[in-house]
């Protein structure tokens, strides 16, 4: 898989587990379950910044690479 459609898949799963944890945080009844919903939007939040800050610097650096 290239990197631009891994940062695109990582970009969309990201943001449908903080969409869904903060939903799910917002119907939680108990403690348990609103911890839970909010890993979900922890681990979605890493998702996204992994997305969003390392996979540009392998790029260029894959790039780098190839060209000399």
């Amino acid at each position: 898989m290239s990197i631009p459609k891994l940062r695109r898949v990582m970009t969309i799963c990201g943001g449908a587990l903080i969409v869904l944890g903060a939903l799910g945080v917002i119907a939680a009844r108990d403690d348990l379950h609103r911890d839970g919903q909010l890993l979900a939007v922890a681990i979605g939040l890493i998702g996204l910044a992994f997305a969003h800050l390392f996979l540009p610097w392998a790029e260029r650096r894959k790039e780098r690479r190839h060209t000399s």
